[in-house]
């Protein structure tokens, strides 16, 4: 889960009812794009 913990520290936190899904699915789109 450091994968969250480490876009927290980087990413402005989203609106609460939106923190999951679409904020995880965000992140696995942003690593796959960084790769």
């Amino acid at each position: 889960m450091d994968v969250l913990n480490a876009a927290d520290e980087v990413l402005p936190r989203p609106p609460a009812g939106m923190e999951r899904p679409l904020f995880f699915m965000w992140i696995l789109s942003f690593r796959a794009w960084r790769e």
